[in-house]
């Protein structure tokens, strides 16, 4: 559970989630649909889409190789997700991508990113693509259908498996964790997920796109 809540202590880090904390509902929306990692320092794993001189195809003036940190002011990222193409740094998930490649004039990266640079997640393609402040390039996709495994497990720097923790974190009965232990801060992360009411909220069906 520790990725899960460096991962909320990432977010709280973020000047929107400061205002706005639905940035919480529509971050899990875009990982949970496209089936995108939690890193093992709170961050998560997404695509980038770039020419093949590792430009970026918008203004090609952001180097991508790997190892490079693309970055933008905060304030310069258009924050409101009900705006589908706006200013930001642009990640994406698989599906995404042949939306933004152009043909072989195109590679995909493999990229970081942390929470508190998320900017918004347009509503558009369910969920598929971000807006952000900064990344950082892992990585280069060597084959068009390379993927990164979801569910904590990829050979991208993702979380290694996790021995259980032992019962201190429990109540007297056993039946819920105190409020102090980190699982106990896990519940009450999931509990505010589960009950968050946003405006615009993640499409319906947008848990079960793969």
């Amino acid at each position: 559970i520790s990725p899960l809540l460096l991962f909320q202590e990432n977010l709280s880090q973020n000047p929107r989630f400061e205002k706005d904390e639905s940035l919480l509902v529509e971050l899990y929306g875009f990982l949970e649909a496209c089936n995108l990692p939690i890193t093992s320092d709170g961050c998560f794993i997404a695509y980038k889409v770039v020419r093949l001189d590792y430009l970026d195809h918008y203004t090609s003036t952001f180097d991508n190789k790997v190892g490079s940190s693309p970055k933008m002011l905060f304030s310069e990222v258009n924050t409101d997700r009900n705006t589908v193409c706006s200013h930001g740094l642009h990640v994406c998930s698989e599906s995404y991508i042949p939306v933004m490649q152009r043909g072989e004039s195109s590679r995909v990266m493999i990229v970081k990113v942390n929470p508190k640079d998320v900017g918004a997640v347009p509503i558009d393609y369910r969920n598929a693509k971000m807006r952000v402040c900064e990344y950082l390039v892992i990585d280069e996709a060597t084959s068009s259908r390379e993927t990164i495994t979801p569910n904590f497990t990829a050979k991208y720097e993702v979380v290694d498996k996790m021995e259980a923790e032992n019962n201190d974190g429990y109540d007297n009965d056993d039946t819920e964790f105190d409020d102090d232990s980190d699982d106990g801060r896990l519940d009450k992360l999931m509990n505010k997920i589960e009950n968050s009411q946003t405006t615009g909220d993640i499409d319906a069906d947008a848990a079960k796109y793969e």
